[in-house]
């Protein structure tokens, strides 16, 4: 892989995925796991599914890199995101999605 695939180098690109229980959420994030898997990329996943049987906020935090050893933690953090990708409006503005968005970048 280029460089310009990952602009972070060894911190891959990270994603995460919001929602509520029932809107597809895990499934997109398997979805993409299994896309890197199949381009030989290292991936990793973390699904946050709380209180998704009651109607609850659904989270899954995606990073793909070159290789699995170039990921060191999956949880995407403050001003790290690639990609906020919402399924619900009411989720997608709560404050710790909202930290995740890199300022003209993501």
């Amino acid at each position: 892989p280029s460089p310009a695939e990952f602009p972070l180098g060894g911190q891959g690109w990270a994603a995460i995925i919001d929602g509520v229980g029932g809107t597809g959420v895990v499934t997109i994030g398997a979805v993409l796991g299994m896309a890197a898997h199949l381009e030989g990329k290292g991936c990793g996943m973390i699904d946050m599914a709380g209180l998704a049987q009651k109607g609850g906020s659904v989270f899954t935090h995606v990073r793909i890199a070159s290789t699995p050893e170039d990921i060191h933690a999956i949880r995407v953090s403050a001003g790290k995101a690639d990609l906020v990708l919402g399924c619900d409006l009411v989720v997608s503005g709560a404050k710790k999605v909202l930290a995740a968005v890199r300022e003209g970048h993501t």
